[in-house]
Order: structure tokens, then sequence, then C-alpha cells
């Protein structure tokens, strides 16, 4: 988690212990992933099952137990006060006042697996990959569900960004380069350059980039390029990694593809 390093990030397994009234310092961003956690904030009852979202603001007085004292595992991410700048700039929003959520419980599935998402990428293979996760999630969050509104930059702005920012990503497809290095590159905020992107490609720029890198890895194997060598050249963190990312575009791990297009058209087997 390379642009979030020190991001608090936090997990619980519980079936038998209920948290007296306590408050925190900073925010708390809860994704249940099995059970339901029940309790009260500022007097007001919950409850949080799989892949609904729990926001605490600081400061909400809360409780917390798992209902029916049934397994409950949850994951947390912990933003404070040091981090808010930062969030707040590559999201491109403005506050006019402290930045508050007001909604206790969010029911988006997608914003959910996408911060599990990011939660669980702790080998971050692809930065890239990641701190997109992390951008999307929390935009929706404080766009929807919170005081703060989105900086719309001027139309200009947009003119010609959305190829040039595909020509970038071809020119680096072979080597990992963070989303704050799109940013910094195309003098966008990380949050509207995603937007502005997926509006014209309908897709993130790593998706585009994953899918890149495997149609350069096919040609690569149809020209009898090792698969081993193949995974390296297409900026791959290792030959499991490829694997997994060209069986999810193709459907075919990278031998099958290989086999089967070799014996269709004959040449070298890898």
């Amino acid at each position: 988690m390379p642009e979030y390093t020190d991001l608090t990030v936090s997990a619980g397994t519980y079936s038998h212990h209920a948290f007296e009234p306590h408050f925190h310092e900073h925010f708390v961003i809860q994704i249940v992933e099995h059970g339901v956690n029940e309790g009260i904030c500022n007097k007001t009852k919950y409850q949080v099952v799989p892949n609904e979202i729990l926001i605490l603001n600081p400061g909400d007085l809360h409780t917390g137990s798992s209902f029916q004292n049934n397994l409950l595992r949850y994951k947390c991410i912990c933003p404070d006060s040091s981090h808010l700048t930062q969030i707040l700039d590559d999201l491109n929003l403005h506050a006019s006042s402290s930045p508050e959520f007001n909604s206790l419980l969010v029911r988006d599935r997608k914003v959910a697996l996408n911060l599990q998402a990011y939660i669980n990428n702790e080998d971050n293979k692809e930065p890239l990959e990641s701190s997109i996760l992390l951008i999307e999630s929390l935009g929706q969050l404080f766009l929807q569900h919170s005081n703060i509104k989105l900086e719309i930059p001027p139309k200009k702005q947009e003119k010609n960004k959305a190829q040039l920012m595909t020509d970038y990503i071809r020119d680096n497809y072979n080597r990992k380069f963070t989303l704050q290095e799109l940013s910094s590159h195309f003098e966008l905020s990380p949050f509207y350059l995603i937007k502005l992107f997926s509006k014209n490609y309908h897709q993130t720029p790593y998706q585009y980039l994953r899918n890149y890198r495997i149609e350069i890895a096919k040609e690569k194997i149809k020209k009898g390029d090792s698969i081993t060598q193949v995974a390296l050249k297409t900026g791959f963190y290792d030959q499991s990694h490829f694997h997994r990312n060209f069986f999810r575009i193709t459907g075919l791990t990278p031998f099958q593809f290989s086999k089967q297009y070799h014996t269709r058209f004959g040449g070298t087997m890898i």
C-alpha cells in the first residue's frame, strides 16, 4: 500500500465479546466478512451483515458485539486527521467544514468488495491496482455519504488526456508504476483521473494495463517465447501472478493457450 503506507488497517474475529461504550479519535470504516455485528452508535441501534459497511466518525460513542454470540469476522480501515488532507486532495474533494459521514450503515456491495480487496492486497504486487481500489471506494463513500463535494476541473483539462493516458500505459506496460505517478504526470487528482479514464474506456487504468499486458503476452507466446520470460517481460510480478491474470482474461492458462495455438498453426511448443 505504497501511497498510504501508514494507514491503519485492522482485523477482528470474535464470538463471545461485547465492547463497552467507547469512541475513537479517527474514522472507522468497517467491512463485515462473516457473521453479524450489532451494537449501538450515538443511541442508534445497528446490525451489519457481510458486504455491508459500518462508518464511524471520530468521537462517535458506540458498542459492538457478535449477534447471538456467533462467529464475527471483520476488517477496518482507520484514517486519522493526518491522512485526511492527502485523501481529500487525491479525491479532489472539498469540505466547507470538518469532514463527517452522515451514514452509519452503507449497503454497497461493490464498494465493500473493493475495500476488502485493498485490505487483502498485503503483498502489493500491483501498486496501481491497490491505489485505485482505495481511491474509488473512498471516493464513493465521501461523495454519497458525507458533507463534502467533488470539485470539477475545467472541461478543457479533459482534452486528449484520456488518450494520452493510454499511450503512457502502453509505453510503460512492462514496469510497475503507481496511481500517484499517473496523477503527477497528467496533473490530475487520482480520483478525477480514474473517473476520466473510466468515462472514456469503461475500465480503470489498471484494468486497461492488465488487458494490454495480456495482449502483448499472447503475441510473445505465439512467437515461441518461454512462459517464464513472457511473464517477466510483460510486467507481472512472477509466473504465478501472470498465470492467474492470464486465465482471468482468456479463460486459458498460458500453457493451454500456447498448446492450442501451436497445435493449430504449427511452430515451437513452449
